[in-house]
């Protein structure tokens, strides 16, 4: 006569093994909305660095606008805002010049230097702006320019007459649904990065 064996799982290691996958799934869910909103944040802000890039390789390789020659090309930015602006520096006066002949049927009039408007991910936004000129300052707006052949930006920043000769111009990206941000890093040399950066202080 054989005798028969019982091979299978008992009820408390069915329990245990449920109990294992719930407090698994419990944390995933938890922490999925950080980890999607840290992901867009990266995003954004890599974004910003691309249209930043993309200006350079305007301004130094001579795009040709609705005007005449080979224009500088520039980026303006605004603190408290989720829009910046492509712009084409036609009086070559190294500043953004918002005119209202931009707006309306005139958006490609030859006195407009508005290229493109472009648009932060809802959620996110420019709390600062920082250059560092010895040491980090902060600044209401940028406008950085590339002038051909040169990749090296030229900067502008709000008022000040001596910000012309920053070192490093910051940008930083913040999310509205956390305290996280991120900077978008311009260097005297033409060099663009992003890096996690304090919201706090710069």
């Amino acid at each position: 006569m054989s005798s028969l064996t019982n091979k299978g799982f008992t009820l408390i290691e069915m329990i245990v093994v449920i109990a294992i996958f719930g407090i698994v799934t419990v944390v995933v869910l938890a922490n999925l909305p950080v980890f999607s909103d840290r992901t867009s944040l990266d995003l954004v802000a890599q974004e910003v660095a691309i249209h930043l890039r993309g200006a350079q390789v305007f301004g130094g390789g001579g795009r040709v606008g609705s005007g005449s020659g080979r224009p500088t090309y520039g980026i303006h930015f605004e603190i408290n805002n989720n829009t910046f602006r492509l712009f084409r520096d036609n009086n070559e006066n190294l500043t953004y010049d918002d005119k209202d002949t931009c707006k309306g049927a005139n958006f490609l009039d030859q006195d407009c230097e508005l290229e493109q408007n472009y648009t932060i991910s809802s959620g996110f936004f420019i709390p600062a702006i920082f250059y560092k000129s010895g040491s980090l300052q902060p600044a209401d707006s940028l406008d950085a320019l590339f002038r051909r052949p040169k990749l090296e930006p030229v900067f502008r920043l709000g008022e000040d007459p001596d910000a012309t000769t920053a070192e490093l111009v910051q940008i930083i990206i913040k999310s509205r649904r956390r305290d996280e941000c991120r900077a978008v890093n311009l260097y005297n040399n033409g060099q663009i990065a992003v890096t996690p950066s304090d919201c706090d202080t710069p």
